[in-house]
């Protein structure tokens, strides 16, 4: 019953977790939510705490990133603005941003769309490399 209502409550949402499954930690027994960040699902720390009260679960962020999906928001960010790859963009997690190597030609405001568009999917920060 709390997966489907966490399914439910989550319909419609920007930020939906891909996978969610029974867990434990230090604290006991929790549902731990797998987003495409960790920093995706801080964004809706509010929104978590007020499902976890519904549900009477402890709801547990998971610390890891999901790259596939990452790098697939980051081609489709690209695309979206007219940006062609120089290499593919690369995960820096000790720094917890995904760097992007575009051609020189690219302008910084075009750069920046891109940058806006892929945080605001991903709440991953982007940096150009150049």
């Amino acid at each position: 019953a709390a997966f489907q209502r966490i399914r439910d409550r989550f319909a419609g949402r920007q930020d939906v977790p891909y996978k969610f499954g029974l867990s434990s930690d230090q604290h006991g027994k929790c549902i731990r939510l797998f987003f495409l960040s960790p920093a995706q699902g801080r964004r809706n720390a509010e929104f978590l705490n007020a499902l976890s009260e519904e549900i009477g679960w402890r709801l547990v962020i998971a610390d890891s990133v999901n790259q596939n999906a990452l790098m697939a928001a980051a081609r489709a960010a690209m695309e979206d603005n007219g940006i062609a790859f120089c290499k593919n963009p690369s995960w820096q997690p000790g720094r917890g941003v995904l760097q992007v190597q575009v051609n020189p030609e690219v302008s910084g405001e075009t750069f920046a769309a891109f940058a806006r568009e892929v945080e605001e999917k991903t709440a991953v920060p982007v940096e150009r490399k150049l």
